[in-house]
């Protein structure tokens, strides 16, 4: 089985070594989700809203665009790092026709997939009838995590640097051979963290249903895009037309 291993607080990067490689089934009732009036000033790109994990905890964040495929998007675990480093992406994907939903996970790194599925539930609440999990270093982890998980809702992942293993999640070959929905596996050639050699073991694993995508880089996760890397635009178009690929196929949930 895939297993999470639960610590405190503890930030990715500082948790992490070159070395160390890697990145609860829901239950009870949980509230029904509320979208509070927008507080946005009319020139902001998205809408304030929150929604509900799938453990019960609430969280905020910023929707933008409109459409029936949805995009979770999570950021990564660096210090620093927030949902304001997807917001140039999600922006894109409004253009493209899609709603995209950043937001502000918790800091207890091995439960962020739970943020991933009540995000998720939010938007098909929210009208999307695909849903696709997109993250970045420890968002990565948590949205693979999250795709393995039963009743999970999801069509496809995209992920950006994440690690097979690390303090809070280690993914075995037969779990992630087992996720049926599509998947992008990305990250820098040179990526501090090894990611590319785990991108490229994620999809020997998963060479069915899987792409790979290794872009000539030294940042690691959405640093690529926020840090203005030249490969910041060869990442946009791949995530991108991934997306649409998801959002136009039949394909098989996770």
């Amino acid at each position: 089985m895939i297993r999470r291993l639960l610590v405190g607080s503890v930030a990715f990067l500082a948790a992490t070594t070159v070395a160390a490689s890697a990145c609860s089934t829901p239950g009870g009732t949980k509230p029904a989700d509320t979208a509070p009036p927008s507080s946005a000033a009319p020139d902001k790109a998205y809408r304030e809203v929150e929604f509900t994990t799938r453990d019960g905890e609430r969280r905020k964040g910023r929707l933008f665009g409109n459409g029936t495929t949805a995009v979770v998007l999570s950021h990564m675990g660096s210090p620093g790092a927030s949902q304001d480093d997807w917001t140039t992406f999600a922006e894109e994907l409004a253009r493209r026709g899609y709603q995209a939903l950043t937001y502000e996970r918790r800091t207890t790194f091995g439960e962020v997939w739970q943020d991933v599925l009540g995000a998720a539930d939010h938007m098909r609440g929210a009208g999307a009838d695909r849903v696709i999990a997109a993250g970045a270093s420890i968002g990565a982890m948590a949205s693979l995590y999250a795709a393995s998980q039963p009743d999970n809702g999801l069509h496809g992942v995209v992920w950006l640097a994440g690690v097979i293993r690390n303090r809070h999640y280690d993914f075995q070959q037969a779990d992630v051979a087992a996720i049926a929905c599509p998947t992008i596996y990305i990250s820098g050639d040179k990526d501090a963290y090894l990611a590319a050699d785990d991108a490229r073991k994620l999809h020997t694993w998963t060479k069915n249903t899987s792409q790979l995508l290794i872009l000539p880089s030294t940042r690691h996760g959405t640093e690529i895009l926020t840090q203005g890397d030249p490969s910041s635009a060869p990442l946009t178009k791949a995530m991108s037309d991934f997306i649409g690929r998801v959002s136009n196929g039949r394909g098989p949930a996770c």
